[in-house]
C-alpha cells in the first residue's frame, strides 16, 4: 500500500505551512491517518504459520475499502488455497475468527486450515461404481441389484413394510456392500473439515451398523429402513445448523460493514467540521 511518508509532506501538499494553525494541523493529521488506514485500501496478510498436527494459521487485516472483516477473511482463505495448491493439495478451513479492529471499520481475520488430498465427487462415484460392478460379477446382476436396491431405496413404502430378514444368499452381498461403502466414504471424509467430518463419521458408522445387523439377521429390512431414515434426518439437521451458522456469519459481516462505513463518515465529518 502506498502512504505519504510523513505528516509534513501531507500538510505541504495541501497548503503552505505558514497558513496552518494548530487545530488545522490536528484535523489534517487525522485525515491523513484515515487516508492511510481506512480510505486508501490498505490490506495485509501474514505468512503461513505451522501449528503442528498438519494445521496452519494465517492472519489478515483490511480497511473498509478492501472489505473489512469479510475482505480480510477472503484474503486469508485465498492464501491458504494457494499454499495448499502449491503442494498438490487443497485447503480445508477449520476455523475462521473475524472482528473489527477500529472505529472506522478495518477488519481482521485469523483462519486455521489443513492441506488435504483433493477427493472429487466423481472419484467417490467411481469408487461406488467399482464395488457395485464387483458385486454384480460375483453374485449375479439380478440378485445383486435386488439387494442393493433394498439398501438404497429405504424411504419407499414397500421397504418400510418389509419385515423379512436377509436370506442366506443375500448376506455376502450385504457384507460386500458394507465394506465397499466404508471404503468409499472414508475417502470423502478424509477431505472434509473437522466440523463436516464430525457429522459424516457418525452417519457412516450408523449406516454400517445397520447393514451389519441386517446381514446377521438381527433386524429386518423394515427396521433397517426406519433406522436409515432416522440417520438421514439427523444428518440433515446437523447440516442445517451449518447453513444457519453461515447465514448468521454473512449477516454479521454485512452489518459490521455498514456500521464501519457509517462510523468512518461520522469521523470524517467530525474532523472536517469547523471548530
Amino acid at each position: 500500500m502506498a502512504v505519504l511518508s510523513s505528516r509534513d509532506s501531507w500538510e505541504n501538499h495541501l497548503m503552505p505551512k505558514s497558513k496552518l494553525n494548530e487545530p488545522n494541523k490536528l484535523r489534517v493529521a487525522a485525515i491523513a491517518f484515515l487516508g492511510a488506514t481506512a480510505i486508501s485500501g490498505c490490506a495485509t496478510t501474514s505468512d503461513v504459520t505451522p501449528l503442528g498436527n498438519d494445521m496452519y494459521m494465517i492472519s489478515s487485516a483490511a480497511s473498509p475499502a478492501r472489505g473489512g472483516t469479510a475482505g480480510s477473511a477472503s484474503m486469508s482463505t485465498k492464501k491458504a488455497n494457494e499454499y495448499c495448491l502449491a503442494i498438490g493439495q487443497k485447503a480445508v478451513l477449520e476455523s475462521v475468527d473475524s472482528k473489527n479492529i477500529n472505529a472506522v471499520g478495518a477488519g481482521a481475520s485469523q483462519i486455521s486450515f489443513r492441506c488435504v488430498d483433493d477427493v472429487r465427487e466423481d472419484e467417490i462415484q467411481a469408487c461406488y461404481d467399482t464395488f457395485i460392478a464387483e458385486i454384480s460379477t460375483t453374485y449375479g446382476s439380478e440378485l445383486g441389484s435386488t439387494v442393493l436396491s433394498k439398501l438404497m431405496n429405504y424411504s419407499s413404502f414397500d421397504q418400510l413394510a418389509d419385515n423379512n430378514t436377509a436370506k442366506p444368499e443375500e448376506v455376502p452381498i450385504l457384507q460386500a456392500a458394507g465394506r465397499g461403502m466404508e471404503n468409499c466414504e472414508i475417502k470423502a471424509i478424509d477431505s472434509m473439515s473437522s466440523a463436516q467430518a464430525s457429522l459424516a463419521k457418525p452417519y457412516l458408522s450408523k449406516s454400517l451398523e445397520l447393514i451389519a445387523k441386517l446381514s446377521t439377521g438381527t433386524i429386518s429390512y423394515a427396521e433397517y429402513a426406519s433406522g436409515m431414515n432416522a440417520n438421514d434426518a439427523e444428518l440433515e439437521q446437523g447440516y442445517g445448523k451449518f447453513a444457519a451458522s453461515d447465514r448468521e456469519e454473512a449477516r454479521w459481516q454485512a452489518e459490521q460493514r455498514m456500521k464501519a462505513m457509517e462510523n468512518m463518515n461520522t469521523e470524517i465529518n467530525r474532523i472536517m467540521s469547523p471548530k
